[in-house]
């Protein structure tokens, strides 16, 4: 009887204990699902890719020189594709970043006032997380969303969502994006810079006078590549001086005297030689 007695205390004790672990177990993870901050609630990711985001969140908006949507009290909302952030609240801001040799290059530019809570309203609408969002894609560059409305901020992470992506596409025709990143593409010094998984070759004609073997030359590499003032800076000639990677602007710090040859390709004859990289044309210099 007294082991019967004992037993019995003993599961009850058990129990208590178990219940005491589990309730407490359940408040951990609604505290975790919902975060306070600055009073407001943070949603809990969705999926890896926005965790992973998350994680990041801190260092990224540091690195770009942004604020943290978590924070503000107003409505916000954050885009962010392949190389480029398009900032809507306050501040409406477009940011095109890349990188050459290593180093961050940031370029920014202001957009016009837009209305940013029937944008979230839309984008929320339009929701398909567990279908669409979850998918991964070998062919896509992830996207973030973050969205915040004055009292929750959450993040929205997919490779490829069809609803989402047509109201982004016309967002982007609606501030004229496409413009503006080209706009600061064209203000990128002549160099080689990151282009998603390929490169992006930049380069300029001379500005001001010429002088030695590029003033020589300018005349004919304008009519052979159909060059002017207004080609953009993404489909200039590729330029190979003793067989190594230039520039224009290397070519006006030739003198005649130290040109032993040259030659201009283009076409099927140039691309065969030196690939995508001479879409636009080649010009083969050897000095002496």
């Amino acid at each position: 009887m007294n082991s019967a007695a004992g037993d019995s205390s003993f599961s009850e004790k058990t129990y208590e204990k178990t219940y005491m672990k589990f309730h407490h177990f359940c408040f951990f993870l609604l505290f975790a699902s919902f975060q306070t901050f600055a009073q407001q609630t943070i949603g809990i990711p969705e999926n890896r890719l926005s965790e992973r985001f998350y994680e990041n969140l801190d260092s990224l908006t540091n690195r770009y020189n942004l604020p943290d949507l978590r924070e503000t009290e107003q409505s916000a909302l954050r885009i962010w594709t392949n190389q480029e952030i398009i900032n809507l609240g306050s501040d409406n801001q477009f940011l095109f970043y890349t990188r050459k040799k290593g180093d961050l290059i940031l370029k920014t530019a202001k957009l016009e006032q837009i209305s940013v809570d029937s944008i979230i309203g839309e984008i929320d609408k339009n929701l398909d997380w567990f279908h669409e969002n979850s998918k991964y894609h070998l062919d896509a560059f992830p996207n973030f969303i973050e969205i915040q409305t004055g009292k929750n901020y959450h993040v929205i992470s997919f490779y490829k969502n069809q609803q989402i992506q047509k109201l982004i596409s016309s967002l982007r025709n609606e501030l004229d994006i496409h413009s503006i990143r080209q706009r600061l593409i064209e203000e990128l010094e002549p160099g080689n810079y990151q282009w998603g998984m390929s490169s992006l070759h930049i380069d300029h004609l001379v500005p001001g006078d010429a002088d030695g073997f590029y003033k020589k030359i300018l005349p004919e590499i304008m009519e052979k590549f159909g060059l002017s003032s207004e080609t953009p800076a993404t489909k200039m000639p590729l330029v190979m001086i003793n067989k190594k990677p230039a520039f224009l602007k290397d070519l006006n710090e030739l003198e005649m005297g130290e040109v032993e040859k040259y030659e201009l390709l283009q076409d099927a004859t140039a691309t065969a030689l030196y690939g995508f990289r001479a879409s636009y044309g080649v010009i083969l210099v050897k000095t002496r």
